[in-house]
């Protein structure tokens, strides 16, 4: 306790400034503070706290806990008035009102619910596979590990019965609350390590608290499931990339952690008149199933333009400007398209308001591939500018979408530096290994929006020749 701040040590929300805890004479609180030391249970130990007009804030109730020595003494703050009791419970209500996930859920309630009910603390078990039915096992490997006791998982019991467990050497009263859903089924359990059996009016407070909870789970559970089927339809929109020769081509989308629907990242790849490549990147600004299916509108329009032949990247991107004007008026995407012709090593391009493409030489070093014009959907924006590179064989390019790069409390250039950076240090690997690097490595809590890359590997053989391998190609979620 020594050099700690009154209002941290028990959490009173600043309730506690001006107050002064009334402590016996020495003597006696060196009793009752030896009393606690060897007692295993809690001690009917009183030190009133009172603000400085005399209203009582808080009483602390002492118990022994586990120290080096295992004779550490804990004074536990509890609630003396029903408007301290309230004030917390508005907290957590307000607090589950605002949690759109189960871990935001989780945290507020390991957070919030022992200072609610006077616990030492909470623990949320779920049984997520009713929860959220179409996370797959595959999902839950390559997501971070969840704060919440995952009840459908032996790891998950068993922190449950550790927690138990521990409760009960402490000296405490483990004490479990079962959630229900609508139609009655078991979505898990909170359990609380009290300090004592609770009365009539504290039983009916944490039956409060339950409840609040349990809803909070329910939508939350409920949120996650949607987004989920969402996302599959998204990923399922996605092509899979046609198998070129000259080319070592891999892509993933992942899901960003801020969203609250899917979004409208798209690639493409698909082969062109006379032997040429064509590839794409866009986003259909805004999230949800409309912009995802209105990606796939876009994906389709882009490609039926491309295909008519002597149609160069200006000329298609201005017709899909002109698609997007007519049909889905009011809708703002970004695009690059890009024409790649393997028998002369050629690569032309046009860019509607998209992140430029980040070409490697073979020796490794990056560039982008700058000249954006005007984003689709504006009335009357001219064509945009058409522009060539020389590619050599052996380079790589990355087209991507802005999520790659916008990251928490950077700014764009920042990023795009990073993204350089990095392709400069591993522009050896595989297309498919730089995926893995730049997209399923990264926790999706590191990404706010999300993220579509697909990386080109120009062969060192020229069309006509045996063809290149490509690695991976089927778009998947990180």
């Amino acid at each position: 306790l020594v050099g700690a701040r009154l209002e941290e040590l028990l959490e009173c929300d600043g309730q506690a400034e001006g107050a002064r805890p009334e402590l016996p004479c020495a003597d006696g609180l060196r009793e009752m503070l030896r009393a606690c030391a060897a007692s295993p249970g809690p001690v009917p130990m009183r030190i009133p706290l009172r603000a400085s007009n005399g209203t009582p804030v808080h009483e602390w109730t002492g118990n022994r806990a586990a120290g080096p020595e295992e004779a550490a003494v804990c004074l536990k703050a509890v609630f003396s008035t029903p408007a301290a009791q309230l004030r917390r419970l508005y907290g957590l209500t307000s607090s589950l009102a605002s949690a759109t996930s189960l871990r935001d859920v989780t945290a507020a309630v390991h957070r919030q619910v022992p200072g609610v009910v006077g616990a030492r603390e909470a623990l949320l078990a779920l049984h997520i596979d009713r929860l959220v039915p179409v996370l797959e096992r595959h999902d839950r490997r390559h997501a971070p590990a969840p704060p919440w006791a995952d009840l459908d998982t032996p790891e998950g019991v068993e922190e449950l019965d550790r927690f138990v467990g521990r409760a009960r050497a402490e000296g405490r009263l483990p004490y479990a609350l079962p959630l229900h859903g609508y139609e009655g089924e078991s979505l898990g359990v909170l359990q609380l390590a009290l300090s004592a059996h609770p009365d009539a009016d504290s039983l009916a407070h944490i039956e409060s608290m339950s409840q609040l909870v349990t809803q909070a789970v329910a939508r939350a559970g409920l949120f996650e499931h949607e987004h989920r089927l969402a996302q599959r339809l998204q990923v399922n929109l996605l092509p899979d990339l046609a198998d070129l020769p000259g080319l070592t081509v891999a892509a993933r989308y992942a899901p960003g952690s801020d969203q609250v629907a899917v979004g409208g990242d798209w690639y493409d790849l698909f082969p062109l008149a006379g032997g040429r490549v064509g590839m794409a990147i866009g986003d259909v600004a805004g999230h949800g199933l409309t912009e995802a299916t209105e990606m796939a509108q876009l994906r389709s329009a882009l490609r039926a333009i491309a295909l008519d032949r002597g149609c160069a990247p200006g000329q298609v991107l201005a017709k899909l400007n002109d698609y997007v004007c007519t049909y889905l008026p009011g809708r703002t995407a970004t695009a690059c398209f890009l024409s790649y012709d393997p028998a002369a090593g050629t690569l032309h391009y046009a860019n509607a308001g998209h992140m430029p493409p980040v070409l490697v030489d073979p020796e490794g070093r990056p560039r982008l591939l700058e000249g954006r014009s005007m984003l689709l959907g504006i009335p009357g924006a001219p064509e945009p500018g058409q522009h060539e590179e020389e590619v050599a064989p052996g380079a790589t390019m990355l087209l991507y979408t802005d999520g790659l790069i916008e990251r928490r409390d950077e700014c764009l250039d920042d990023g795009l530096e990073f993204l350089t950076g990095i392709t400069a240090d591993t522009h050896l690997l595989a297309p498919d290994m730089l995926c893995r690097l730049l997209v399923d490595s990264h926790a999706e809590a590191d990404w706010p929006d999300d993220r579509a890359l697909m990386v080109v590997r120009f062969g060192q053989e020229r069309a006509g020749r045996a063809p290149a391998q490509r690695a991976a190609g089927r778009s998947g979620t990180s």
